[in-house]
């Protein structure tokens, strides 16, 4: 049942990137990727821009620095 699908999903440790990619194709979901290393950060933000998935999937490399404030 599509409308139980998860809408929003934080994807904490994500390298680069590839579950967030993943659920956004899969299910339309919007991703937020965190992960530790800006260069994992820029390359799941390089990738999800190839797929076309740019705004659905952003990748951070600071975990402190949230769109959800935490």
């Amino acid at each position: 049942d599509e409308s139980k699908w998860p809408r929003n999903v934080v994807d904490v440790g994500c390298g680069i990137g590839g579950s967030s990619r993943y659920l956004a194709k899969k299910l339309g979901a919007k991703c937020e990727g965190i992960t530790l290393s800006p260069i994992q950060s820029k390359r799941a933000n390089d990738l999800a821009l190839a797929e076309g998935l740019a705004d659905k999937v952003w990748d951070q490399s600071n975990s402190l620095q949230t769109l959800f404030g935490l």
